[in-house]
């Protein structure tokens, strides 16, 4: 869920392959960079998503001959780059460089914390604050039966992750309850500054929580 709604689509690794199956690739997941220097290296072969015919390219991290990406992406241009992390370095990368943070922040009022610390860094860089776009994964479980909701919950999150759900709740933002409860927890990125929510139904089953915050979170959203 985005405000004002927007397609985002969460970029997790890539592997180029040119001439196909022929073992010349590009990893951008080389475990001799940081951080800091593979996000350049991603840049660096972002060039070959806005290219319109095979190209040569000598950058900071790569040099590759007669190499190209397809498909090409459907967007104009080259597709955003986010960072995701909620302390330390990676909200100093996310200002400073990013096009998005991606939080999984555990209450509104951690991500602002933290969206106020990726700003400061921006600031520093001398970008547009503005421009930066911010989501947080949220997860959730809707039920009129509050009871129901939060043993639910609490069972999913602690078989996903094999710990104790107590602790989980101090790092990843977790609610249950009716459509109202859930529906006024996630306004609260809202107000903290989130742009796109990531919604993760913390349920077995899945379809029903998709119709119930379809039919009683979802309309609350889009009118707060």
């Amino acid at each position: 869920f985005s405000w004002p709604p927007t397609p985002a689509i969460p970029l997790h690794g890539v592997i180029l392959r040119h001439p196909p199956n022929s073992g010349r690739e590009l990893w951008l997941n080389s475990p001799d960079l940081d951080a800091f220097s593979l996000f350049h290296q991603l840049r660096d072969t972002t060039k070959l998503w806005s290219a319109k015919q095979p190209i040569d390219f000598e950058g900071r991290y790569w040099r590759f001959t007669n190499v190209e990406l397809l498909p090409r992406p459907w967007r104009h241009g080259e597709p955003p780059i986010w960072m995701g992390g909620n302390a330390g370095n990676s909200l100093i990368r996310a200002g400073e460089i990013a096009d998005g943070w991606f939080a999984t922040s555990a209450s509104p009022d951690k991500f602002k914390i933290g969206w106020e610390q990726v700003q400061a860094a921006a600031t520093r860089a001398n970008r547009e604050v503005e421009r930066i776009e911010t989501a947080t994964l949220a997860t959730i479980n809707v039920n009129s039966d509050e009871r129901a909701a939060a043993a639910d919950l609490r069972r999913y999150m602690e078989t996903y992750y094999s710990m104790p759900y107590e602790r989980l709740t101090e790092l990843l933002g977790c609610c249950s309850g009716s459509g109202a409860a859930c529906a006024d927890w996630l306004a609260g990125f809202r107000r903290a500054g989130v742009k796109h929510l990531i919604l993760r139904f913390g349920a077995d089953d899945q379809f029903a929580q998709l119709e119930r915050v379809a039919a009683d979170v979802l309309p609350r959203l889009r009118a707060s």
